[in-house]
């Protein structure tokens, strides 16, 4: 070997030793001895070897001394350890304890951080920590630097997080605030909201919210980078929760407000259960709304500016507000359900768009005048309403409606209309061959216009203009009303009131002679008994063969019972009556079909009676009576049974339904959707049933 080369090695293994002797100085370890027996960490003679502990220092504590350590003053270290062999206790007071590495404590009973406390991880390090500490703040040197949590780690009240390369491992459960100021931050591990706390700042990837924490939101905050939301919380506050790229929301809290709008328009959401949303969803930009079943439940608006939302999860429009869906016009969305808290409620649209279905689980639909593209499914309590088009097949299930307008309008159906349900059509004026017609307000009649096949089970008809038979004036003899145009076939047909001669054909209604074959002056049923007594009286008979008694127990399907044989022709009053000595358990709706010697039929009022074989106990009051805009229920309450309190118009149908706890005695009802005139309102409390009859001024 050359003197060059020997020289040039003495150099280099010269240059190593001071580099080792160097980091050994900069690196030094520091174990607490409590020497000096104060048991203060800034005393220089509690630590070996002697002086208070620096940024450089490795503090240790061990079995070296098991007396408690009071952090008496800020302090800034490389690492802390305190092993299982340490008997005492660290406590932090109230000081900040900034530390450039490693945290690792064996035991939760061996570190406190007290009330007003900090503890600042400065560069990537390692935490394993089971004792909470009071607050948390990361600030790394490097953007790239790694903070790793080896097991769950508690914050009990702030954390704020200005710089870290990525926080990865277990969970970060926080119950203050939640400041993240990194732009660039990946949290791989989750920040779990556990209090009352607000979240702000920069994006963050995962989060969870504990069932009992409200997260508040003081402003919009971003989720993003494959996101995933967790919990069972609730999310409030002024801001908005955006969701701002591929994600997951395995979340069964309540958010308050929505906004989705991903960073690239392929990108996908995917639902792993229902997702509520207390008030509105706004929907800027996504590919899928994934998640098959899986329901975004919104109790407020829905307002879509992306006109193509696909995948496999669903819209709702919840609660008892009213609420709409306002689209992109013309976009692309796969379904919208309605699924509102009662048959009252309303989802009104304020788009035309295109659906694969639409869904009346319950509640009111109302078209307002636009065109939805897609099948229509209407469900018990759910009815289609208003006036406008649909651009598919209408199903209506038994136990729902179809009712065109808000007050006298047109639907039109582009496809197929079948009613299990009920189709409720209101005439309010002439007829179209007298000069009257359907349309919007102002309008005579409402109007079904189907291009398809139009198949009704109940047609039911309703008279809401002035009703004068004596003389007549009003509906005359000789009035069509087109209600369905189209080919129609209808299984049953009723008419509110039930006196006015109307035949139908096909869609037709036709009102006859108007000088009613059988004037009807009253008809009324009470419990006898084992039985049902009823009894109708009339002041004139035309061509009256017999009346036939229909008795059914929902008010919509009929079955005769008896037949009464009539006076013929009469100018003087007659009295009939009739016994139901079977009568149905509960309440028993009546109606007459008065049967010309011709066979013309036409159907007279509904009445219904209570029947329970016992006697009442309930006591049921309504008041006041007449009432307006609500009344007060009474009635004796059972501490065991819940009660239900249905409200029912004159025909027999379910205008609205409440339902009051076990123990409860009184409910206030109600009447601002019910129209005026006569109803009955019925209360049931286990077996029992009692109705009275009220009057809306």
């Amino acid at each position: 070997m050359s003197d060059y080369a020997t020289t040039y090695l003495r150099r280099f293994g010269l240059l190593a030793l001071l580099a080792l002797a160097g980091a050994a100085l900069s690196a030094q370890n520091k174990t607490w001895t409590n020497g000096n027996n104060t048991g203060l960490w800034s005393d220089a003679n509690n630590w070996s070897p002697a002086g208070a502990p620096t940024a450089t220092s490795r503090v240790i504590f061990n079995n070296t001394s098991g007396a408690n350590c009071l952090l008496n003053t800020a302090a800034t270290i490389a690492r802390l350890t305190i092993e299982a062999d340490y008997g005492g206790n660290l406590n932090l007071g109230a000081q900040t304890l900034t530390v450039g590495g490693n945290i690792i404590v064996a035991n939760a009973a061996s570190f406190t951080s007290g009330a007003g406390s900090k503890v600042v991880i400065s560069a990537a390090s390692r935490l394993d920590c089971p004792a909470p500490f009071y607050a948390l703040e990361i600030n790394t040197a490097t953007t790239g630097d790694r903070v790793r949590m080896l097991q769950v780690l508690n914050v009990t009240q702030n954390l704020t997080i200005t710089q870290v390369g990525n926080l990865a491992g277990s969970n970060l459960r926080v119950g203050g605030n939640i400041l993240i100021t990194d732009p660039d931050m990946s949290n791989r591990a989750y920040i779990s909201a556990t209090g009352n706390g607000t979240l702000s700042g920069a994006p963050l990837r995962r989060l969870n919210v504990e069932g009992a924490a409200n997260l508040q939101l003081p402003s919009d905050f971003t989720l993003n980078n494959n996101f995933n939301l967790t919990g069972s919380g609730a999310i409030s506050g002024a801001g908005k929760l955006i969701l701002g790229s591929n994600g997951r929301l395995d979340f069964s809290g309540t958010v308050q407000n929505v906004r989705i709008n991903t960073a690239a328009p392929n990108q996908a959401i995917t639902l792993s259960q229902h997702f509520n949303i207390a008030n509105n969803l706004e929907i800027a930009q996504v590919s899928n709304l994934n998640g098959v079943n899986r329901e975004l439940r919104v109790s407020g608006n829905i307002i879509a500016t992306d006109n193509s939302v696909g995948g496999s999860a669903i819209l709702s429009l919840v609660g008892s507000g009213a609420n709409s869906f306002q689209g992109a016009g013309g976009g692309s969305y796969r379904q919208l359900f309605i699924a509102k808290a009662n048959a009252t409620n309303r989802a009104v649209l304020n788009s035309s768009d295109n659906f694969l279905l639409i869904t009346v689980q319950k509640g009111v639909l109302d078209l307002n005048g636009r065109s939805p593209g897609g099948a229509v499914d209407v469900n018990a309590g759910g009815t289609l309403g208003g006036v406008g088009a649909i651009n598919g097949n209408v199903l209506c299930n038994a136990g729902g409606q179809v009712s065109p307008g808000n007050s006298p309008g047109i639907l039109t159906v582009n496809g197929n209309l079948t009613v299990n349900g009920a189709l409720v059509m209101e005439i309010a004026g002439r007829g179209d061959n007298m000069g009257g017609g359907p349309g919007t307000p102002g309008a005579d009649f409402d109007q079904a216009v189907v291009s398809g096949s139009a198949s009704i089970a109940n047609l039911s008809v309703v008279f809401t203009g002035p009703i004068v038979t004596t003389p007549p004036t009003f509906p005359l003899g000789g009035d069509t009303y087109t209600l369905i145009n189209g080919s129609a076939s209808i299984s049953n047909a009723t008419i509110t009131p039930l006196n006015i001669n109307g035949m139908f054909s096909g869609g037709i209604l036709m009102i006859g002679n108007t000088a009613f074959p059988v004037e009807l002056l009253y008809f009324s049923g009470a419990e006898k008994g084992a039985a049902i007594h009823l009894a109708w009286a009339t002041a004139t008979e035309r061509d009256n063969d017999y009346v036939a008694v229909e008795r059914s127990a929902d008010g919509a399907r009929f079955t005769e019972i008896g037949r009464v044989k009539g006076a013929g022709n009469t100018q003087e009053r007659r009295e009939y009556s009739f016994v139901d000595e079977k009568p149905l358990p509960g309440l028993n709706y009546y109606r007459l079909r008065q049967v010309d010697y011709n066979g013309a039929a036409e159907y007279h009022k509904t009445i219904s009676v209570l029947f329970d074989g016992k006697e009442r106990r309930l006591g049921l009051q309504a008041f006041p009576n007449p009432a307006q805009s609500a009344l007060q229920a009474r009635w004796a309450p059972d501490p065991d049974k819940a009660a239900t309190l249905r409200l029912h118009d004159a025909a027999g149908r379910l205008l609205s339904e409440y339902q009051a706890p076990a123990g409860a005695g009184a409910h206030e009802v109600q009447l601002g959707g019910i129209p005026a005139g006569r109803f009955f309102l019925e209360v049931r409390q286990g077996k029992q049933s009692e109705v009275i009859q009220l009057i809306k001024q």
